[in-house]
């Protein structure tokens, strides 16, 4: 398990990480992954593929608009808008599932 660091953008979990790091690696070998909230009452799993993703400027700086603005405790500006041009990690989701009360409200996607 790897604590993540992320944003829901575009129909894919963007998150980053160095390429050294020992998940970038892992993940670049074997790209088929579940990631899932750690809590177990408001669940969410997501099954997928880690694919590296580039976006254009504009939306890279759109990204890092995001980023920073959810985790200012990494302190000002952490996030550069480079590493999401050149190309970062993002969850490619096949299924994922949900519920906060199990079974009233559990639901599930399916994407192409």
């Amino acid at each position: 398990m790897t604590p993540l660091d992320g944003i829901w953008f575009e129909d894919k979990l963007v998150y980053g990480g160095s390429p050294e790091t020992l998940h970038r690696r892992l993940a670049a070998e074997h790209p088929k992954v579940t990631v899932n909230l750690p809590d177990p009452w408001k669940l969410v799993v997501i099954e997928g593929e880690v694919r590296t993703t580039t976006f254009a400027p504009a939306t890279a700086e759109e990204i890092v608009g995001l980023l920073n603005a959810k985790y200012p405790e990494y302190g000002e500006n952490i996030f550069e808008a480079k590493h999401y041009i050149e190309g970062t990690p993002a969850v490619h989701p096949r299924r994922i599932r949900a519920w906060t009360s199990f079974p009233k409200d559990a639901t599930a996607f399916v994407f192409d």
